[in-house]
């Protein structure tokens, strides 16, 4: 506050003016005027501390000016503030308990805060440590139109919807359809699942083997992520979902690692069967919980099924972290195993997009097309070796 007038003799200004905030919709900003001259935009206020309003149009709002003193006390200067001007333009026009118009008498014959000038300000108890703390209360009503009492009416409760819970107690019963999941047999019901999801549509439509047999097969999969996907199929309800996941949050694995580890799975088998509202909200999720440990696990996921807003949260919280992720035992098995993932981050990390990088990116696909086809053609000569072996003896 010392400073004050010299910084602003400096600066070529009169007034101390804050950043815009915005309150009911309408802008401010707080202005101060040691010399408690000219305040506002329109040419003719004088005042100290006030606020400005910023909006084009005019203002219904409410205002308290209040100051701290050196025990730590807010103490109102002035009266309340009680503005109306619903028909004029208030842009740039001054508020404030000591702003008064050129030529008139200002507000109780005083003007500064609390009376004071700049000077004597700066000796005052409202001066603490070189710095002055005001806080201004404003209320501001908006500018609706007010309609006329509607009659009141007899009312009837409608009860919410229970189909989400109807259609979940048919899990518990006998269903057409039969999964077979690590030895497990689930229950399910065929019209239900090819309406929800196109992959169940194709795989129990006329003609397929699995519509015959009534029974299929689910490779790779715990039982308990397929209950959840069927969960979601007959329920569309995320809040489900959200009571699994926390489940698994809360589980025994430390660092949240059951919890990574269930939407990842549940990401895996979403993807799998095209329920695209699940399958996003996985990537969602996983977006908010990715760790240092887990991170690159989930980049890897994220670039296999190409969910790009998930493979760029992943390569950021990477980039941001990259000491703690590169630790990782996670990071070192994942470089090893996906090296076009590992060439992802290094880009990414470096500032690069994969079309500035798309020399390295084309070399590491090659390279890995070729371990592909070394990979093919020894697996065919090793099934050439026994009938070779067969027809000798």
């Amino acid at each position: 506050m010392s400073w004050l007038v010299n910084a602003l003799s400096q600066n070529e200004c009169c007034n101390l003016e804050s950043c815009a905030f915005i309150v009911g919709g309408e802008e401010f900003t707080l202005v101060y005027n040691p010399k408690a001259t000219d305040v506002g935009d329109i040419g003719r206020q004088r005042g100290s501390l006030c606020i400005v309003h910023q909006d084009e149009g005019g203002i219904c709002f409410r205002y308290r000016a209040l100051i701290k003193n050196s025990s730590g006390q807010f103490v109102q200067w002035g009266p309340e503030g009680n503005e109306c001007h619903p028909a004029e333009s208030t842009c740039g026009r001054a508020f404030g308990p000591d702003v008064y118009n050129e030529g008139e008498v200002p507000p109780n014959g005083e003007v500064g805060i609390f009376g004071l000038s700049h000077e004597e300000l700066l000796s005052s108890e409202w001066v603490v440590e070189g710095a002055l703390t005001a806080k201004f209360e404003l209320e501001v009503r908006p500018n609706v139109e007010l309609d006329p009492m509607p009659l009141k009416k007899a009312s009837i409760e409608v009860p919410a919807s229970t189909l989400a819970k109807d259609l979940l107690s048919l899990l518990e019963g006998k269903g057409d359809v039969t999964f077979m999941v690590q030895s497990e047999r689930i229950e399910a019901h065929s019209q239900i699942l090819a309406a929800r999801s196109e992959v169940f549509g194709r795989q129990l439509s006329i003609g397929m083997r699995e519509s015959i047999s009534k029974e299929i097969v689910v490779e790779d999969c715990e039982p308990s992520t397929f209950r959840a996907l069927l969960r979601f199929l007959y329920s569309d309800d995320l809040t489900l979902m959200e009571e699994l996941a926390k489940q698994a949050k809360e589980g025994p694995a430390a660092g949240g690692k059951t919890y990574t580890t269930f939407l990842q799975k549940l990401l895996a088998l979403s993807h799998l069967y095209q329920v695209n509202r699940l399958r996003i909200w996985c990537e969602q999720k996983l977006c908010d919980s990715v760790t240092a440990n887990d991170a690159f696990s989930v980049l890897s996921q994220a670039h296999l099924y190409e969910a790009k807003q998930l493979e760029h949260a992943c390569l950021s919280f990477i980039k941001d972290n990259l000491g703690a992720v590169a630790s990782s035992a996670d990071y070192g098995r994942g470089c090893k195993a996906l090296p076009e993932v590992a060439l992802k981050v290094t880009a990414f990390t470096a500032g690069l997009d994969e079309r500035s990088a798309l020399n390295a990116f084309e070399a590491c696909r090659e390279k890995r097309e070729i371990k592909e086809s070394e990979k093919e053609e020894k697996e065919k000569e090793e099934e050439k070796k026994p009938a070779k072996r067969k027809r000798s003896t």
